[in-house]
Order: structure tokens, then sequence, then C-alpha cells
């Protein structure tokens, strides 16, 4: 809608026993081609919104001529790798890349990464000039709270064995965390698809049955859990290969600081899906442990001789704590906007 459209009203005029109408602005009518006769198509939608679309809308996208191509003949390999993310951020089902003169043999192998790397993205053909993607899986057969939840298990199975190993010792449990921050990354991916095509398509949000800020919720709260999987992944990527590592005086200390962040996780997470009622007790819990590891970070710093692996793992640990407030404090919005 135009910005000379915002603060435009109609009356309601009642048109029988079961039937109400409105005029539609001359204005509205004329940018988007309907004429007298067309047929709309109304989509009631989360939060009392009542969307309108001419079938002139709601058909496009939909024909192959419609398929986003870029042009990738100028682009280095890193560009055309942002440009097949973007692509698949967005929720194309399917789009083109294309160079006139050929495609290059590195723009092709980064080409095949990255679509490897993407969940259900695959090249369906390709030719000299072009090459062609899909998306072979269905999303909207995924739910987005069950996705949070496998990326919270992500996160705090993550977190849960690097403690194991820096305080005692357990080198054999890295290789059961191996790969999972990057399926996580794959999880995370298909929640920001689904939640991009949310804002700007409403029978998308219908299908997800979720209200935008409630669509909004999960995917900050997935965003979270995500950045604390890769801050323990990079302490893994450290203990790999190492037999042993220091111990410190304040490794219990420490130990007790990942448990309660994890019960806390588990308890803010669930309370964004529910939105049952405000957790307050997890916020003020939350904060206070953000508090004392920061407050051990602190110490930590005064004293000499710990590993350098120490202190990423304590960077790591007050992401944990300051994302568990996070998301703890955007459960008390959820709830009480429900």
């Amino acid at each position: 809608m135009t910005m000379e459209l915002a603060n435009n009203t109609r009356t309601v005029q009642a048109t029988g026993s079961s039937s109400y109408t409105i005029s539609l602005p001359k204005k509205w009518i004329d940018e988007h081609g309907i004429d007298a006769g067309m047929e709309l198509s109304f989509y009631p939608a989360h939060g009392g919104e009542l969307v309108i679309k001419s079938e002139r809308t709601s058909a496009r996208g939909q024909g192959a001529s419609d398929e986003p191509r870029v042009d990738i003949a100028a682009l280095s390999a890193a560009e055309v790798r942002q440009v097949v993310d973007a692509l698949y951020a967005i929720g194309c089902k399917e789009f083109a890349l294309r160079a006139e003169n050929g495609v290059s043999p590195k723009q092709r192998r980064t080409v095949a990464n990255a679509a490897s790397s993407k969940t259900g993205l695959e090249i369906e053909r390709e030719s000299g000039s072009e090459i062609h993607f899909r998306t072979v899986i269905d999303t909207t057969a995924i739910s987005l709270e069950r996705t949070v939840l496998q990326l919270q298990y992500a996160a705090l199975s993550m977190q849960r064995t690097v403690v194991r190993v820096l305080v005692d010792g357990s080198f054999d449990d890295l290789e059961r965390i191996d790969g999972r921050c990057d399926d996580a990354a794959r999880r995370f991916e298909v929640i920001d698809g689904r939640f991009r095509r949310a804002l700007a398509d409403v029978e998308e949000l219908d299908r997800l049955g979720r209200s935008r800020r409630a669509v909004f919720d999960r995917y900050t709260t997935a965003g979270h859990l995500l950045t604390v999987t890769e801050r323990f992944q990079r302490v893994a990527d450290l203990l790999h290969g190492r037999g042993n590592v220091e111990t410190t005086p304040w490794s219990d200390e420490f130990e007790d600081c990942a448990r309660r962040s994890r019960t806390l996780t588990e308890a803010a997470v669930d309370a964004v899906l529910t939105a049952s009622r405000p957790p307050y007790e997890t916020v003020r819990d939350a904060r206070r442990l953000v508090e004392d590891v920061t407050d051990l970070h602190r110490r930590a710093n005064r004293e000499d001789g710990h590993a350098h692996v120490w202190t990423v793992a304590l960077v790591g640990l007050e992401r944990s704590a300051t994302s568990v407030t996070e998301i703890a404090e955007r459960a008390v919005q959820a709830s009480l906007r429900a």
C-alpha cells in the first residue's frame, strides 16, 4: 500500500442479512490493474488482518518465466556463493544462474558445494552457460517448534560435551558432536527461509498457523541457539587433537554455571513456544547467571597460567548466559501478547 493510502478509511455497509461491503480506493485499484468484475482473494491473517490479493498478484511467480535468473558472468566464486545463499534464504523454489560466455569451472565447483550444503537444494539441470536449481524438500511439512527444539538439543549437547572434556578430560566424547554444528546451521537456514517468506507472503503465514510476531519469536530464539552452538564448536575445535587440558581452580564454578545455563535455556525456550505465562523467574535467574559468569571471567583474567581454550570457553559461556536472558525476555513479551 502506498503512503497516500496509509491512513485511508472506509465505512462498512450492510448489503443483506449476512454480508457487508466496503469500497476500495481507486488509486489502489489502478496500481494493481484491477477491473470491474475481477475476482479478488481474501486471506484472514493472525492478529485480525484481512489481506486482499488480485488473481493477477496471486499468480505471480508460478510460471517458469518468473524463475529468478541471475547473471554471474562478472562475479567471483565467493559472490556466486552469496547469490545461491541469498536465493535459498528468501525461499525461491526454483532459480537459475547464467553466464553468456559460459560458467567457469571454479564457479561451477562453488555452486555444487553451495547446493550440497543446503537442505533440499539440488541442481536440476545444467548446460555450459546455465545452472538451474530447485528445492525438493517440502518445507511446509517442517514444524518451526520442532526445529527450534532440535537446535536447542544441538546447542545444549555441544555445551555439555565440551564442558565435560574441559573438566573431566573425556576427550573421547568429542566424536559425539562431530557435524552437529553444521546440522544446526542447516536447520536454522530452514527456519530463516520460512521466516523471510512469512514476512512477504500471507499464505505462508497461514500455513505456519502463527502470527508474524510468533514466527519472529521462534526465528530469534533459533538464532540465539545457533550462536551458542557455534561458540562451543570453536572450543571443540581447539580441543581436537589434544590429549589433555590443564585444570583451573575455578573449573567447578565454570561447570556449575554451564549447568545452570542449560537448565534455564530449556525453561526459556519452552516459555517462548508455549507463551502460557510470563517467565519472570527465569529472566531473574538468567540475569543473575550473566552476573556470575561475568564475575568469573573477570577473576580468571586476573590469573595467569590457564590455557587459551579456557578463555574461549568462558566467552562461550558468557554467550550462553546472555542468550538465555534474551530468550527468556522474549518469552515474557510473547506471553503478554497472547
